[in-house]
């Protein structure tokens, strides 16, 4: 698989760049504005959670690419 990666979840409030399957961004609307945060697998649950982002996106995750990405920030 090629990374960077691009997943949002359904509900359209957060979206994540994949970074690689260790790591991503989650770009997320908060009430004070656009957030961004950087999260790293330290336990086997976020390691699962980034497999089932990568590999089982459905129902939660959409895939998007790298456009819808950096748009994100203006909606």
């Amino acid at each position: 698989m090629n990374f960077p990666q691009y997943r949002r979840y359904t509900n359209r409030r957060s979206c994540f760049k994949i970074l690689n399957e260790m790591e991503f961004v989650e770009r997320r609307k908060e009430p004070k504005g656009m957030q961004d945060y950087q999260f790293v697998a330290k336990t086997l649950p976020d390691r699962n959670l980034i497999q089932d982002m990568l590999y089982q996106p459905e129902p939660h995750w959409e895939i998007i690419n790298e456009l819808e990405w950096l748009d994100f920030r203006k909606v």
